[in-house]
C-alpha cells in the first residue's frame, strides 16, 4: 500500500515580516529609551542619537568652541569669542526634561518630523567682560564711526544740485549690545547688522520725494529776481545773494535765515533812508545852507518790506520796484526837497511858500519866544495834514485858528489873527510857543496850496 509523504507547512511570508518589523521597532524602541531621535536639535547643536550625558557633552562642546561673528557694512567684521567672554554651559535640567519627555515608542514619528529645542538661558558668560569686549569692538569707536547724513543741497550756476546722501556706519548702540547678547544667549553663530536693521540710516535718501520737493523749491527761491529803484540808483537781489540766505533742516524743509534778510534790510536803509540826516539847502538868497535833520525823507518800513521781500523771494518773482517805505521824500539825491517847499528864515523871521519852482506867496512870521526858551528848531520837516478851524491846545491856552499845518510834531504854521505886527525881533520876547505865526492872508494861500508831506525847510543862518 503506497503512502503519501506528507508535505511541511512553510511559514507564511507576511508573519515573518511583521515580526521582523516587529524586533526592529521594539529594538530601536528600547535605543532610544535612553537616547535623543535622530534629527533632535538643541539650539542648532544635533544631539540626535545621544544619551543625556552624551547630549550635555556636545553641548559644552559647541559652548566651548563658540564664536561669534558679527557683519557690517563696508566689509567690516568682527569676532566674540566664548572664551574671551567666559562662556559656560548652565544645567538648567532642560536637556533632561527634553528627554523625559520623549516617548521612546513613538521614535517612527521622529522620523517625519525633526526635534528642535530652543533652551533659553542655557549660558552663562562674564557680564563684565563681554561689556569691554564689546565696548573695544571696532564698529563702536568714534574715530571709526561715520555719521549718516541726508542728502544735501548745493548752488552751483544760478541752480541748486543734490549731493548723494552719506549712509555712514552709525550703529544704535543700545539695540546693537541688545541683539549681540541675545545672540549669544541663543548660541547664534553670525550677526548681521545690516540685515537686522542696527545702522542709525539717514532720514531721507536721494530716492526720496521729498529731495525733488525740496530742490524745486530752492530753484524757485533763487529764480527771483527783485530790483530795487531808488531814483537813478539800482539794487539787485538776485540768486546770488538769495541762495546765502537758504538752508534746510533735517526734514529738508527749506528755509530762509530772517537775520540774513534783516542785516540786508539794514544795509540799504543804511544806505538809502533819510529822515533825520539833513540836507543841504539853497536858500532864496543863493546861500547854499547846512540843514539839520527833522521828519522829512525817505524811511523805508522794514517790517513791511521783509515781509514783501520773502513774499516776493517764495513766489520766485521777477520785479523791478521801490521798498515799502514808512516815509517818502520828493526827491532821491542831492536835491531831496525838490522844487515845492516852505522855506523858513527863522532869523530873518520871514516865510517862502514855493511850489513847482515858483513862489506862491512869502511874508514875515512871528516863531517860538526865545526868552521863554520856547524857540523854534531848526530842520528839515514835512507837512504831517492840514486841518481848518482847529483848536491849538497847551499848558494853559486854548486858541482857535482857522489854517492849522502842523509839520514838527505839535510845531506848525498857522495863522495868527491876533497879532497886528509880524517879523523883525517880536519872537525873542513875545514869540509863540513854538509854532510859525502867520498873517491870515499868508495862511490861507499856503492852506489852499499846499499838500501833506511837502517839505518845511526851518533854518537859523
Amino acid at each position: 500500500m503506497n503512502r503519501r509523504k506528507k508535505k511541511r507547512k512553510k511559514p507564511k511570508i507576511g508573519v515573518v515580516v511583521i515580526s521582523l518589523i516587529l524586533v526592529i521597532y521594539l529594538g530601536v524602541s528600547i535605543f532610544f529609551t535612553n537616547r535623543f531621535y535622530f534629527g533632535t536639535k538643541i539650539n542648532g547643536i544635533n544631539i540626535g542619537g545621544q544619551t543625556i550625558q552624551g547630549a550635555i557633552d556636545k553641548v559644552e562642546e559647541k559652548i566651548g568652541s563658540y564664536n561669534l561673528e558679527i557683519e557690517g557694512r563696508d566689509g567690516l567684521k568682527e569676532n566674540i569669542s566664548g572664551n574671551e567672554i567666559g562662556l559656560k554651559f548652565k544645567d538648567t535640567k532642560e536637556i533632561t526634561n527634553l528627554k523625559e519627555n520623549q516617548k521612546a515608542f513613538l521614535w517612527p514619528g521622529s522620523i517625519l518630523s525633526k526635534k528642535e529645542s530652543n533652551l533659553v538661558n542655557y549660558v552663562t558668560y562674564d557680564e563684565d567682560k563681554l561689556n569691554n569686549v564689546i565696548e573695544n569692538l571696532e564698529l563702536f569707536k568714534e574715530d571709526k564711526v561715520i555719521n549718516p547724513k541726508n542728502p544735501e543741497f548745493t548752488y552751483k550756476d544760478g541752480i541748486y544740485e543734490v549731493k548723494k546722501e552719506v549712509m555712514g556706519n552709525k550703529l544704535n548702540k543700545e539695540d546693537t549690545i541688545k541683539a549681540i547678547k541675545e545672540c549669544i544667549d541663543n548660541h547664534k553663530a553670525s550677526l548681521n547688522l545690516e540685515e537686522s536693521k542696527l545702522y542709525i540710516d539717514p532720514k531721507y535718501t536721494t530716492e526720496s520725494p521729498k529731495v525733488n520737493e525740496t530742490k524745486d523749491i530752492l530753484n524757485k527761491y533763487v529764480k527771483a529776481k527783485i530790483t530795487y529803484t531808488f531814483g537813478d540808483i539800482k539794487e539787485v537781489v538776485d540768486g546770488s545773494k538769495i541762495n546765502k540766505w537758504l538752508s534746510v533742516n533735517e526734514n529738508l524743509d527749506p528755509k530762509i535765515d530772517y537775520k540774513e534778510v534783516n542785516s540786508f534790510i539794514e544795509e540799504i536803509e543804511k544806505n538809502h533812508n533819510t529822515v533825520g540826516q539833513g540836507t543841504m539847502f539853497k536858500a532864496n538868497d543863493g546861500r547854499l545852507l547846512s540843514v539839520p535833520g527833522g521828519n522829512f525823507g525817505w524811511k523805508i518800513n522794514d517790517l513791511s518790506e521783509k515781509e514783501q521781500l520773502l513774499n516776493d523771494i517764495k513766489e520766485g518773482k521777477t520785479v523791478a520796484r521801490e521798498p515799502v517805505y514808512e516815509f517818502k521824500g520828493v526827491v532821491q539825491g542831492s536835491n531831496e526837497v525838490g522844487d515845492t517847499y516852505v522855506e523858513i528864515d527863522l532869523g530873518k523871521q520871514h516865510l517862502w511858500y514855493y511850489k513847482d519852482g515858483a513862489l506862491v506867496v512869502d511874508g514875515d512870521i512871528v516863531t517860538g519866544n526865545e526868552s521863554k526858551k520856547l524857540s523854534t528848531p531848526p530842520g528839515l520837516f514835512r507837512l504831517a495834514y492840514k486841518e481848518k478851524d482847529a483848536t491849538l491846545k497847551g499848558e494853559n491856552y486854548s486858541q482857535p485858528v482857522k489854517y492849522w499845518m502842523p509839520f514838527n510834531e505839535g510845531i506848525g504854521l498857522h495863522d495868527a489873527s491876533w497879532r497886528e505886527k509880524f517879523g523883525g525881533e517880536i519872537y525873542k520876547t513875545n514869540g509863540s510857543h513854538g509854532c510859525a505865526n502867520l498873517p491870515p492872508k499868508v495862511a490861507e494861500t499856503i492852506f489852499n496850496n499846499i499838500s501833506q508831506g511837502t517839505p518845511v525847510v526851518c533854518y537859523n543862518n
